[in-house]
């Protein structure tokens, strides 16, 4: 299942410092934090900082968990599923394993 412990390890890893710097600059952020700018760089949107905190929480560990069912699911799915420049090579029996 894990087969690549050291790329897990390192998603583990930025995962955990991302909620650590989060609670690191939690309490010294505005009460409102600026979270949109329109196409000449100007603020044009705010949101709450427990919103901030949740909307990025939610993106990394969504993220990380998108990566991890990716990882999980891709050696399950059928060859004709996956889009790949000379496909019939690198999933060959004999490499498929070594290509997923």
């Amino acid at each position: 299942m894990f087969r690549n412990r050291i790329g897990y390890l390192v998603l583990l890893t930025l995962t955990v410092l991302a909620l650590v710097h989060m609670g690191v600059y939690y309490p010294s952020l505005p009460p409102q934090v600026i979270s949109h700018f329109d196409a000449r760089g100007q603020a044009d949107g705010a949101m709450g900082k427990e919103a901030f905190l949740a909307v990025y929480a939610s993106t990394i560990l969504g993220t990380a968990i998108m990566i991890m069912l990716f990882a999980l699911f891709l050696p399950r799915l059928p060859n004709s599923m996956i889009n790949l420049p000379n496909k019939d090579y690198w999933l060959a029996p004999e490499r498929k394993t070594a290509s997923a």
